[in-house]
């Protein structure tokens, strides 16, 4: 008998402890990297969950718009491709965050002067007739790249891009993210919760950030490790664009492993988790391999995973919604798309990268399941 009560006492130990990790607390973080709309594909002009906004958070010029009616928002100009999945996907741990008393949000947003070190321009006009690029481009270093197609007297020297160089693996990219430019603002459908804290990020002229804990909390001027710490947080998920860079390169330094800045992890912290589901991966100098083939649902859409529902630390059942005298109307019809993975087999060098310096990888699609996910490494 005394047996058995131990062995009761243990399951119900064990149960309790599933709960507890599998909520959203005040000791959890999540940061949400560079959703903003130069990094984002063509997608619908649309709310991104049922339960999203249902109007843009800011009008969306006629210049930015396409498709028949205007119905889509163009591609920015360093759109990543499954970026539209992302946004999806972001808006799910918005909410679920928002849902979650006392949970922490933050949103790192690239924020370029004009003429940034990070845009390729390839000298000038007249050093370089033939290889000046007056919008940006995409232009690569190397050891036996010419000067007419990376010339790197306005390159950026931070320790991120000075470690790069020195690997030939630097980078410089057409305009984007603006100061005040559309490409520079997050989603217009993305309903952020209003506690959430931006960090911007690259603001100085010949200096850049790929990680968001190189920027600054708009308004304050504290950095991000110094946000986290005073919040105690210890749980950190971290998603956005792209996985190979800024995603990447914030993940390693949360975890006190990145070899370009030589940060320190946040003291609090003992837990960084990727959400590689919501990522997506920028095209390289080699294509990346095709994802393998999923099944199809009959609905053209694959099976959706099973999954145990999340338990969001106060947070109220969402209230359903039905047409009539006393009731708000329901919520208008979004346009489908299939929650498939977002880039599954590309840049897993990225991800190992974080694995090896101590940090978890979830992969499921949905909040619940993703969390689930992470509570069962845990416990190994």
């Amino acid at each position: 008998m005394a047996v058995r009560t131990v062995a009761i006492l243990a399951a119900a130990a064990a149960a309790a402890a599933a709960l507890d990790c599998e909520a959203l607390t005040e000791r959890d973080a999540l940061l949400v990297v560079d959703v903003q709309n130069d990094f984002l594909e063509t997608r619908p002009a649309a709310n991104r969950s049922r339960s999203g906004p249902t109007d843009p958070a800011y009008p969306i010029p006629p210049s930015e718009r396409t498709g028949a009616g205007g119905e889509d928002i163009k591609g920015g100009s360093l759109a990543v491709p499954g970026s539209a999945v992302v946004a999806d996907r972001t808006q799910d741990w918005y909410e679920a965050f928002g849902a979650s008393a006392g949970a922490h949000i933050f949103a790192s947003q690239d924020w370029h002067p004009r003429g940034h070190c990070s845009f390729c321009r390839n000298g000038t006009a007249a050093g370089n007739p033939s290889g000046f690029h007056p919008d940006g481009a995409v232009c690569f270093s190397g050891r036996d790249v010419p000067t007419s197609v990376m010339n790197a007297t306005n390159r950026c020297h931070d320790g991120e891009s000075d470690l790069l160089w020195a690997q030939d693996e630097y980078v410089q990219w057409p305009d984007h993210c603006r100061q005040g430019s559309f490409g520079a603002r997050f989603d217009p459908f993305l309903g952020i919760p209003g506690r959430t804290v931006v960090v911007q990020k690259g603001f100085n002229m010949h200096l850049d950030s790929y990680s968001a804990f190189g920027g600054l909390v708009e308004g304050s001027g504290e950095t991000l490790a110094e946000a986290i710490t005073a919040a105690n947080v210890t749980r950190l998920w971290v998603l956005g664009v792209a996985l190979d860079y800024c995603v990447q390169q914030s993940a390693l330094d949360a975890l006190g492993a990145n070899p370009g800045t030589g940060r320190g992890a946040p003291p609090t912290l003992r837990d960084v988790i990727l959400v590689r589901s919501a990522t997506a991966v920028r095209p390289g100098r080699a294509a990346a391999p095709p994802t393998r083939p999923v099944p199809r649902h009959r609905t053209g859409c694959p099976p959706r995973p099973p999954g145990p529902s999340l338990r969001l630390q106060g947070a109220p059942r969402a209230p359903r919604h039905r047409a009539g005298p006393d009731r708000s109307p329901p919520l208008p019809r979004m346009r489908r798309r299939c929650p498939q993975a977002v880039n599954a087999t590309a840049g897993e060098e990225k991800v190992r990268a974080i694995e090896s310096a101590g940090g978890h990888v979830v992969t499921e699609p949905s909040v619940a399941g993703a969390v689930a996910q992470f509570c069962s490494q845990a416990k190994r």
